[in-house]
């Protein structure tokens, strides 16, 4: 396989840090060199935010959204599959515009929502609002910006591994056609849950690696208890692979201090392996 991997840099606007620094972590670790080992035609690219005097984490996030789309459109007009590795899970956004037309089916796994909004949040953090962002929840004004991006439906959406809500967010939930399914839920039946994106020509895999259970390994100071375990993973993504078209693949959220011995690191890279074969 072509494989185009990108790597986004950037958390809550900063370049490098925290969860920033997760991408070139993860191909210090050898992901590049494992998918080579492995048969794959492999290229690397970074997404850079256009310099300001004076940014701010939306300038920026605007400048990083509009980048990757130009440059997943590019991998996929190259016949590459494309790898986004990205300290913010709102990457997203420029990912799923880069694979217009027409969007994919989101499967998203996580611990999180995601679907807090400016209105709603009490933390601030833009990442926190990553989901309602791809559905047209927040933002719009800016995101109408981004080359091709048109929120996807909530029916295209599946939010696999979620436990860690706050009342905002469930609200949303319960008001909306969003499939969210826990760790509980998918483990009880793995090839039945992958088989519930069989309604879609093709799917972008977002994998926040937090969606992990803390005994796998921390992959940022956000993780939550009781989540997937790596096996239960692998399961889920080569089922899918087995029912769907994967158009391209995320790895989101990982921050290197959390995770000195690199175990989520090699299961980050497992799990591609589980997609790309």
């Amino acid at each position: 396989m072509n494989i185009h991997i990108l790597t986004v840099p950037y958390d809550s606007g900063m370049y490098g840090v925290r969860m920033g620094a997760g991408p070139e972590r993860l191909l210090a670790c050898g992901l590049r060199e494992r998918l080579v080992t492995s048969g794959h035609d492999v290229s690397v690219g970074e997404i850079l935010a256009a310099s300001a005097e004076v940014p701010s984490e939306v300038d920026t996030a605007a400048s990083i959204l509009t980048g990757l789309s130009y440059s997943v459109s590019s991998a996929v007009g190259d016949n590459r599959f494309p790898i986004v590795l990205a300290g913010s899970c709102y990457s997203a956004v420029g990912t799923v515009a880069g694979l217009s037309p027409p969007h994919p089916g989101v499967v998203w796994f996580d611990s999180h929502g995601d679907l807090n909004t400016p209105e709603t949040t009490e933390s601030g953090f833009m990442d926190g609002m990553a989901v309602s962002m791809l559905t047209g929840r927040c933002w719009r004004t800016i995101l109408a910006k981004i080359p091709d991006f048109h929120p996807i439906p909530d029916e295209a959406l599946f939010m696999l591994g979620i436990r860690d809500l706050d009342s905002p967010e469930i609200d949303v939930i319960e008001r909306s056609n969003i499939s969210v399914l826990s760790p509980e839920r998918v483990r009880g039946d793995i090839v039945g849950v992958a088989s519930l994106a069989k309604s879609m020509d093709r799917v972008y895999v977002h994998l926040d690696l937090d969606v992990l259970d803390p005994t796998e390994g921390r992959a940022n100071a956000l993780a939550a208890p009781n989540g997937l375990h790596a096996d239960e993973l692998y399961g889920l993504l080569q089922a899918l692979r087995a029912q769907v078209d994967i158009a391209a693949i995320a790895l989101t959220a990982y921050d290197p201090r959390c995770d000195p011995q690199g175990k989520v690191a090699n299961v980050a890279i497992k799990a591609v392996e589980a997609v790309v074969g």
